[in-house]
């Protein structure tokens, strides 16, 4: 028995964002992409002080700081309170005034 020819529909490819599903708002995949960067930041982060560590091994330096952006904020803030405690408590004077 012969079987009748194949018969085929051809599908149109879909066109979609690569690694990006249908559907998703501007703002989900700015947060993806916010979420993604900001690992891998935080992995150049640790490999920098992976390397600054394993120098001072190296070397025999014993005490290491390293400052990061929470310390940098703190002293800061620490600053901005102290110049303002010191304003208000500074008595105000005239330029042509000697102290």
């Amino acid at each position: 028995m012969k079987l009748p020819p194949g018969k085929y529909i051809k599908i149109q490819p879909q066109v979609v964002a690569p690694g990006i599903p249908s559907g998703l708002d501007d703002d989900f995949v700015y947060r993806f992409q916010a979420a993604i960067h900001a690992k891998v930041v935080d992995l150049f982060d640790k490999e920098i002080i992976k390397a600054i560590q394993q120098y001072c091994l190296e070397n025999g330096y014993t005490d290491l700081v390293l400052i990061d952006e929470e310390f940098i904020r703190a002293a800061i803030e620490h600053e901005i309170q102290r110049r303002e405690s010191y304003a208000t408590s500074a008595p105000i004077r005239r330029n042509d005034e000697n102290p």
